[in-house]
């Protein structure tokens, strides 16, 4: 229930403001798998769980970084 707090709060900050939180602060701020990919498959579980709501991966070209942004659903 607790990630799904932060979640929740989270999303609401950022939501369809252009804004793209880094993978690695999820992770962490969710205590998501330290996996990459798993990581993004746990935070797809939890997403799917709120109506009106998806998320898009951005891959930063420079470093590889990956983003993740929340909008809402059309």
């Amino acid at each position: 229930m607790k990630v799904r707090n932060r979640l929740d709060t989270m999303i609401e900050e950022v939501l369809d403001q252009d804004t793209a939180v880094p993978l690695e602060f999820l992770i962490e701020f969710l205590h998501l798998d330290k996996d990459q990919d798993d990581a993004i498959q746990e935070l797809k579980l939890h997403v799917g769980l709120l109506e009106g709501i998806d998320y898009g991966v951005i891959v930063d070209d420079n470093d590889q970084s990956v983003f993740i942004f929340f909008k809402k659903r059309e």
